[in-house]
């Protein structure tokens, strides 16, 4: 009898139980937002090592042909002026060269990208999983294809510039006309003071990746002259499910963003020149999905329309970003306007402060 109460008092009480529990449910709740970082660190080093291959590829590409892979390809001289020019972009040009190679010879991609999708060609719904950051809340191979003519999305788009992007133009020239037309009214005239709709004016063609026509060609390193460390080359743009043409990959103003705005910028911002909501314009986006993941308005009721992207990701505080030498570097929401512009541009010849 004594030896059975000598063993009964070293059982744990209820209280003693329920200290223990409680303990354990703090360790965890210690624990839990340090495991939540360490996979977050290491989706973001995924992520920047998605943009330095996609930067490897575009330096490979250029090493092979001698100029960087144009933004977006078209075909001046395809059909009526209904009739969509567009043929490819700069990711369909650098899939051999992030071992894509059996997709982009998938298809005759010279063929315009409308002609092939009537004829039942679904190279461009190919998801590639490059394109993708672990971060992304709505993974590209998830929300799936647009619709059977933009096809597959992806997080990476290239630098246009500053500017709104009208999806007619067919050469480098077209893309600067509204432009150079304001600077001879106003020389000092700032890019974000563009009012899509109202006047007509738009520009795109100052950042690395220009619109080209079809066998014409993209810039020349030696046109670079702010640097290839100091001009950006891909940057990330968050995803929105259903129907949402941000960041499709095979026609060339989805695969695109603009310098114009730092990244993430909130809701609530208004562009101090025209009032207008600081938010992507993009052929197809429903605002009330978008509006916590990335502000939008559907730009346009035909695929010619305006269209504006801003560089976004779920990485906390900021952005991925790769450079033009294929380095690259985090780059903070709160960076200064004019560093991010000067970011933007190849030939500016500002000093980026980074």
């Amino acid at each position: 009898m004594p030896r059975f109460s000598r063993l009964a008092s070293r059982a744990f009480t209820l209280v003693e139980l329920l200290v223990v529990i409680a303990i354990i449910g703090i360790l965890v709740a210690l624990l839990l937002p340090a495991v939540q970082a360490a996979r977050e660190a290491a989706r973001r080093t995924q992520c920047i090592n998605n943009l330095h291959n996609i930067g490897l590829a575009v330096q490979n590409y250029a090493s092979s042909l001698g100029t960087l892979p144009p933004g977006d390809v078209r075909d001046a001289n395809y059909g009526g002026g209904t009739q969509i020019k567009t043929l490819f972009s700069w990711i369909t040009l650098i899939m051999p060269y992030i071992e894509e190679a059996a997709a982009f010879g998938s298809t005759d991609w010279s063929i315009s990208l409308q002609d092939r999708n009537n004829n039942g060609d679904t190279a461009h719904h190919i998801f590639l999983k490059t394109f993708a950051c672990p971060s992304e809340a709505n993974q590209p191979i998830e929300v799936g294809i647009v619709n059977n003519f933009y096809g597959a999305r992806g997080n990476y788009v290239a630098n246009a510039g500053m500017g709104y992007y009208w999806a007619e133009d067919a050469t480098t020239d077209d893309a600067l006309a509204g432009w150079r037309a304001a600077l001879e009214t106003d020389p000092q005239k700032d890019p974000r003071s563009v009012r899509p709709r109202e006047n007509g004016e738009h520009l795109s063609a100052l950042g690395l990746f220009t619109v080209s026509d079809k066998g014409a060609t993209g810039r020349k390193f030696s046109q670079i002259t702010d640097g290839t460390s100091n001009t950006a080359a891909v940057c990330e743009l968050r995803l929105v499910p259903e129907r949402d043409t941000r960041g499709v990959m095979h026609f060339g103003p989805g695969s695109l963003y603009m310098h114009d705005w730092p990244p993430n910028m909130g809701s609530n911002v208004r562009n101090e020149f025209n009032g207008l909501p600081v938010e992507d314009w993009t052929r197809y986006c429903d605002k009330t999905i978008a509006r916590d993941i990335s502000p939008c308005r559907q730009a346009s009721a035909a695929w010619k329309g305006f269209w504006h992207h801003l560089a976004r990701s779920y990485h906390t505080g900021g952005v991925n970003l790769a450079m033009a030498d294929a380095s690259t570097r985090f780059v903070s929401d709160d960076v200064e306007v004019a560093v991010w512009h000067a970011l933007g541009t190849p030939n500016g010849d500002e000093i980026t402060g980074l």
